[in-house]
């Protein structure tokens, strides 16, 4: 049998150990007979199996790097024969840049701290760790195992500014500059970055390069690299695109990377980690097969291939308790494969995500520090939650396509180039509806707004930090007769915002809503949001900022704002869904056919306490209207759901879904 490439793989599984100089049984319980039991139960397209991690020590006997002293069967050989005898593709995790045996044994290949020391796990990119190591020490491993492809790890993510004479050198001979800086707070800093982001690049390039010629068809990324973590464009020959992710709000971050990952135009996949724990614990404990179908479910509607890390014993065996669950969740997926797996998007919604704004906040070259991105989730969850449809786009997907989406959505990001907010203008200008959620980025809409800023923005964060400094008790804050508050009102119901406030001269745009400076809205009333028809088109701004105000409490009132707002840009999507707001929509084509595809987050984890998550609730009598321009030939659930109630009359079919256990999909015709 011959195995799928990764750009037709839908479900894999991933093992990593990171073996260690105190392993004494690794691998001893490996045996041909286990792992052939796995593969059989769980029946993935590939396995990505340990070979070094970052502690840098092998896990197969090497003869270019250091393997582990306690490694007692070759693993490695035992699963790439029995996945070459199952048609399994056989890929393997290696860490790259993080290699901290590598830099034991060569010091001088250490990436250096401003202060002159040496990190303990990552390489320079400017050593010859990579072609004294990494590529001879990989060919070994294509050479002696055949193997399929290569996830690199601690790659991407791992890298850090560099202080090594070479990399300081290397830095002066690029940009001519001398005066090198040691912090984010120094003069060249972001020159710096950029220069280890580029050098990255070449680094990455230059390895694929040489493998990919060494064993052509040989399948290659580097974990998180063209990413949200790195969100330009791919310059550099990647197979497949690929991240892990864990942690406590999984959900979530599956719900940003799958809307992202999927308009890159780059086959691509996320991990799953198979077991979580709690703020306190120190072990993990596995999670349920209804826990990973739900986050499984995030990717298939984007038209994603999933798979899930599990670490065995470090004797190498996998229970069949992991077995058993896989193959649940395997089901799960290859019952939805054919009609789900990439299926390609219908755009309605698209959401910024700013690279000129996240690297202009990074302190370090790709890390992930989770403040970056916080501009663009309290939109994204704000949308979802409203059932619109929506793509994440980054600055250089977005220019020269926006006439492609029928409303476009910006965050609250402190940097936009001139470039972006002049063809931003011509969108509108042209037709479009844009939405702007915050007074940093509406500031450069002034005029097509119409609207003046009154005065500076004010900073409701720093002014409740200041207040904070000469207060016994800060919880009491909000007694203390110096408190300030804006809130936004809705129904009766009132909701604190903070972040960034701007007050504005109406000069011929509509206002939308109001706020007040108390929990009174017969007085002092000022203006929240509006609306403003600007050439053919129709612009939008808040001047409160809807971003930081919702990530930080998903409060009702502030998710009715984006409502009362997105209403007036686009009061005709395509699909409309009445239901609670724990219901994501994604409109996705495939084969000629119009795909709804609807995933309940109800349940989903979002407190780390409660860590392992085993029953969903469902949503009943979800109602739905598309609009289609002909009456569709058929109209069916794809997976189980029941329709009650269908017509379809003046170019809108309405139905209504009985039942929404985690995921299904409405195909029509």
């Amino acid at each position: 049998m011959k195995p799928l490439l990764r750009k037709d793989a839908a479900f894999g599984f991933h093992t990593d150990l990171h073996a260690h100089e105190k392993d004494t049984v690794l691998w001893a319980d490996v045996t041909e007979e286990m792992v052939a039991h796995f593969l059989e139960v769980v029946k993935p397209d590939y396995v990505q199996f340990d070979c070094k991690g970052h502690y840098g020590f092998a896990s197969y006997p090497t003869k270019v790097g250091y393997p582990s002293p306690g490694i007692r069967k070759d693993a490695l050989g035992i699963w790439r024969k029995v996945t070459k005898k199952l048609g399994v593709a056989l890929f393997i995790h290696y860490s790259g840049v993080w290699d901290q045996e590598a830099i034991v044994h060569h010091p001088e290949w250490a990436a250096k701290h401003a202060d002159g020391t040496n990190d303990r796990l990552a390489t320079s990119l400017f050593s010859p760790y990579m072609d004294e190591m990494l590529i001879p020490q990989l060919k070994e491993v294509i050479s002696e195992y055949d193997i399929d492809g290569i996830w690199v790890d601690g790659d991407c993510w791992g890298t850090i500014a560099d202080y090594s004479e070479k990399a300081i050198e290397e830095f002066t001979k690029s940009t001519g500059i001398t005066d090198i800086p040691k912090s984010s707070e120094d003069a060249y800093w972001k020159e710096f970055i950029s220069f280890h982001r580029e050098q990255f690049k070449h680094y990455v390039r230059k390895y694929a390069d040489i493998l990919h010629d060494f064993k052509p068809g040989l399948q290659i990324t580097s974990n998180w690299m063209f990413t949200t973590f790195m969100p330009e464009a791919v310059s550099v020959p990647l197979d497949y695109l690929s991240g892990d992710y864990g942690g406590n709000d999984t959900m979530n971050i599956a719900r940003l990377e799958a809307r992202y990952l999927s308009s890159v135009g780059v086959p691509w996949d996320l991990m799953a980690w198979g077991a979580n724990r709690g703020p306190n614990q120190r072990n993990w404990s596995w999670k349920t097969a209804i826990q990973l179908k739900h986050e499984a479910s995030v990717i298939v509607s984007q038209g994603g291939c999933w798979q899930v890390v599990y670490q065995g014993t470090r004797s190498g065996y996998l229970d069949d308790g992991i077995s058993n669950t896989l193959a649940e969740v395997g089901k799960f997926i290859r019952d939805r494969q054919s009609l789900c797996h990439k299926s390609s998007t219908v755009p309605q919604v698209a959401l910024l995500l700013s690279e000129s704004s996240i690297y202009d906040k990074h302190v370090g070259v790709f890390t992930d520090p989770g403040v970056d991105k916080r501009p663009i989730l309290g939109p994204l969850h704000a949308l979802l939650e409203l059932q619109y449809s929506v793509d994440v786009k980054a600055e250089h997907q977005l220019v020269g396509h926006m006439d492609d989406y029928p409303v476009i959505v910006v965050p609250n990001w402190h940097l936009l180039t001139e470039s972006l907010v002049k063809e931003l203008r011509e969108y509108v200008r042209n037709g479009g509806n844009l939405f702007l959620t915050g007074p940093q980025v509406a500031s450069h809409f002034q005029d097509e707004l119409g609207v003046r800023y009154d005065g500076p923005v004010t900073d409701m964060t720093a002014i409740y930090a200041e207040l904070e400094k000469n207060l016994d008790n800060p919880f009491l804050m909000f007694l203390h007769p110096d408190f300030t508050e804006i809130n936004l009102e809705s129904d009766g119901i009132f909701s604190d915002c903070g972040g960034l406030f701007q007050t504005v001269e109406v000069i011929g745009a509509e206002v939308v809503s109001h706020c007040f400076p108390a929990r009174n809205v017969h007085k002092d009333a000022m203006v929240a949001s509006t609306v403003n028809k600007y050439g053919k088109g129709t612009i939008a701004a808040t001047y409160v900022d809807l971003g930081e105000s919702f990530i930080e409490s998903h409060a009702p009132v502030i998710r009715n704002e984006y409502k009362k707002v997105m209403t007036r840009l686009f009061p005709s999507p395509k699909v409309e869904v009445i239901c609670p707001h724990v219901v994501d929509v994604a409109l996705r084509q495939k084969d000629g056919k119009l795909q709804v595809h609807l995933v309940n987050t109800s349940g989903m984890q979002t407190s780390p306490i409660y860590a392992i998550i085993d029953y969903i609730p469902e949503v009943h009598n979800i109602k739905l209207r598309i609009r289609l321009d002909s009456k569709p030939k058929s109209v069916e659930w794809a997976y189980g759901g029941e329709t009650e109630s269908m017509q379809y009359e003046n170019g809108i079919l309405s139905l209504e879904l009985k039942k929404l256990e985690i995921h299904d999909v409405l195909v029509i015709e």
